[in-house]
């Protein structure tokens, strides 16, 4: 580790990370959980520009330790996907869908047979100015 070590006007680095004093890890932390985006977005952000020792645990216990986070924990989980039944007949299933694709609006419609799925181009418009 200390091969790696530099400094510049006062502040130490090691390679492209500024080594953060104990003083103002604190600081640091509150500055990296400041949106509430969670642990592993934390650590991811604080890896781009901070090293200190322990500083993933560090972030962990913060995290784990925030209100915020602990009161809307639930309500950032991914919902898990839920597959549907293939028809038993032609043109059971049916589906609508609006995309752009050229800067044009394009309102598709789908339709499921057990062998095959089709999409109609139904209409389309340009976008309003």
């Amino acid at each position: 580790m200390r091969d790696g070590l530099y400094e510049a006007e006062g502040i130490v680095f090691t390679d492209d990370c500024i080594v953060v004093p104990v003083s103002l890890r604190q600081y640091m932390l509150d500055l990296i959980h400041e949106s509430h985006l969670g642990i592993e977005n934390s650590k991811t952000r604080a890896r781009e520009l901070l090293y200190w020792s322990r500083m993933n645990l560090d972030i962990e216990e913060t995290v784990a330790n925030c209100d915020i986070c602990n009161m809307y924990q639930r309500a950032h989980q991914r919902e898990p996907m839920i597959p549907h039944e293939i028809p038993a007949e032609r043109f059971l299933k049916t589906g609508l869908d609006i995309m752009s694709l050229h800067n044009k609006d394009i309102l598709l419609l789908l339709v499921t047979s057990p062998n095959i799925q089709k999409c109609y181009l139904c209409r389309t418009r340009q976008p309003r100015p």
